[in-house]
Parts: structure tokens; C-alpha cells; sequence
């Protein structure tokens, strides 16, 4: 499968989840039950529940429109371990661009036993049914907001929203990215959060990275995607 990576600047994403299941899973059922029993019982916090990929997508006027389709967390990780083989599908997410006062993006370091243990990357996770409404819209504004909660403790409130949607393409993957600001210069913000995860149980995030510049990203051990959307993101004027 070819792959066109960029960054693209979108003013809605209009997601809706439809009633298809997912060919790969059931072609390869056998195989995928074997893989996960080797890798959670070596990662025994990995569970196994329902997620969302991408199944087709297009921009027009302005607004990023998409159909996903639902699975379990050990058919992604079975297809997503064995390299992206081509399935009919993107491994497709939503992130939170954290901006501190100074324009200073902070980034998430994940903890050991996590899907992306040891990366900085931007907070955010899987589509799951909670983003999902009755009508089977999706709505990934809640869905960012809801993870950045989860892995910053940081809360909606106290943040200020960008209009529109950064939709980052690298590889077999997309990232639906909303920018949100803090007031706090990134060294309060940082210590904010490091407090904040420090009083929880069982917190995803091991530590908080601040890029300053693209200089930076050089030692942060960042995914790509994550490296694409900063290059984007830090070479526009400061907000």
C-alpha cells in the first residue's frame, strides 16, 4: 500500500462509525489469538477492548470526512506487530497539540508496559465507544479531550481550543490533531502535570517532554508522526 504523508488544516471532522467487520480479524483469527496469548502474558496490563480504525476517508470544502469500523485491541495489535500488512484500514487516532504561553509544544513520554512505551508523543489514544453517540457519530473533540484528561490530568477548562483539526498522514497512520493552549509558561505547566500524575494510580505518562524548536526532537526519541506534526506546527508564527 502507498502512503502520501503531510499535514493537512481542516475546519470540521464529520467521523461516523458503520456496521462492517473487520475481514482481516476474521482471516486471520488464528494467528491473532496465538500472538495475543504470547504478548499478554507478557504485558499483562494490555486488555483486550473495542477500538476503532479507519476505513475511508476524504477532504472536501474544508472538512475531513471518514467511516471507521469497530474491532478488539488483539486484532490491531496482531496487524499493527506484523507491520501494517494491507487490510482495508488505517490505524487512525485523535491527539492534543499541548501548547504552553511561549508556544512550546509539550509532549507525553509513555510509561514501561504501554503500547508506546519510551516515546514522546502527543497525548492522545484510540477511538473507543465512549466517542461514539447513538447515531454512530464519532465525536473526536470529546475523544481528545477525554485521553489528554486520562494521561495529563489536565481538564478543558483549563485549556483554550484552536479552531479546526490538524490531520497528520505518515505511513499506515493518521492523527487527528486539535491544538489546545495553556496560560502557563511550559515549566508550570510541566510541573503541573508531573504533580498531578504523581497523586494518581497507575499513571500512563512516566514524564513530560517540552519542544521548544525542532532541535529538540532530535534527542526526544519522538514517532513520526509525532516529528511530522511538529515540523508543521513550530514552523508556523508563534500564537
Amino acid at each position: 500500500m502507498e502512503y502520501n504523508d503531510g499535514v493537512e488544516i481542516v475546519s470540521v471532522c464529520n467521523l461516523r462509525l458503520v456496521p462492517q467487520s473487520w475481514a482481516f480479524a476474521h482471516d486471520n483469527a488464528a494467528a491473532i489469538d496465538a500472538h495475543w496469548a504470547t504478548r499478554s502474558k507478557a504485558n499483562p496490563g494490555y486488555f483486550n477492548g473495542e477500538i476503532h480504525l479507519l476505513r475511508d476517508a476524504h477532504t472536501s470544502g474544508g472538512a475531513f470526512t471518514a467511516s471507521f469500523i469497530q474491532t478488539d485491541f488483539k486484532s490491531y495489535l496482531y496487524w499493527r506487530e506484523s507491520g501494517y500488512p494491507a487490510a482495508q484500514a488505517t490505524d487512525a487516532f485523535g491527539s492534543a497539540i499541548l501548547r504552553a504561553a511561549e508556544g512550546y509544544v509539550l509532549l507525553g513520554r509513555q510509561s514501561a508496559g504501554n503500547i508506546n512505551s519510551g516515546l514522546a508523543y502527543l497525548p492522545g489514544g484510540f477511538i473507543d465507544q465512549r466517542d461514539v453517540g447513538p447515531s454512530g457519530a464519532i465525536d473526536i473533540a470529546a475523544s481528545i479531550d477525554r485521553e489528554l484528561a486520562e494521561e495529563t490530568h489536565l481538564l478543558p477548562h483549563e485549556l483554550s481550543a484552536v479552531p479546526g483539526f490538524c490531520i497528520i498522514r505518515c505511513g499506515p497512520l493518521l492523527s487527528m490533531a486539535r491544538e489546545v493552549r495553556s496560560p502557563l509558561k511550559a515549566q508550570h505547566l510541566r510541573a503541573l502535570i508531573l504533580d498531578r500524575i504523581a497523586a494518581g494510580p497507575d499513571p500512563e505518562l512516566a514524564d513530560i517532554v517540552i519542544i521548544a524548536s525542532l532541535h529538540d526532537l532530535e534527542r526526544a526519541n519522538v514517532p513520526p508522526y509525532t516529528a511530522l506534526a511538529l515540523a508543521h506546527v513550530l514552523s508556523a508564527p508563534d500564537p
